[in-house]
This record gives C-alpha cells, sequence and structure tokens, in this order.
C-alpha cells in the first residue's frame, strides 16, 4: 500500500486505520450529554457536550460533519 509516496505494509495501514476509527467514536460519542470515561478506569473524569442521540442537534452536527469531509475530500 502507498500512502504520501511511502509504502507501507498492509498490517499498518489497517492499525492505523483501527486506531482512527476507535478515537473518532470516542469523540463522538463524547458530543452526547451521558459522555465518555476516556481514562477509566484510571480517571472518573467524564467529557461530555450537548448533543442528544436522535435530536435536530445531532442531525444537524451529522450533516455539517459530512459536508466538511466531502469539502476535504474535493481539496
Amino acid at each position: 500500500m502507498v500512502w504520501g509516496g511511502y509504502t507501507i505494509p498492509i498490517v499498518a495501514a489497517t492499525g492505523l486505520a483501527m486506531l482512527a476509527g476507535y478515537v473518532s467514536h470516542l469523540a463522538l460519542d463524547s458530543l452526547n450529554p451521558t459522555g465518555v470515561h476516556w481514562l477509566r478506569p484510571w480517571k472518573e473524569t467524564k467529557i461530555s457536550w450537548i448533543i442528544r442521540t436522535g435530536s435536530r442537534g445531532e442531525e444537524y452536527f451529522f450533516y455539517g460533519l459530512i459536508g466538511a469531509l466531502f469539502v476535504v475530500a474535493v481539496l
């Protein structure tokens, strides 16, 4: 697999994709009012925000995110 002019093994590419998916999942779950314990079991600090699941705000955020990703992909 070639990425940015460098050849990387498919195992490394798979690992990076899984790490990106895991971190993005935690980040997006943090937008929910119930939040996520990122450092559990070491720390009880919870990161949360104000978007409720199934709300209009979640829909606006989703479409804004998809639009931003589309713009980045086109550029």
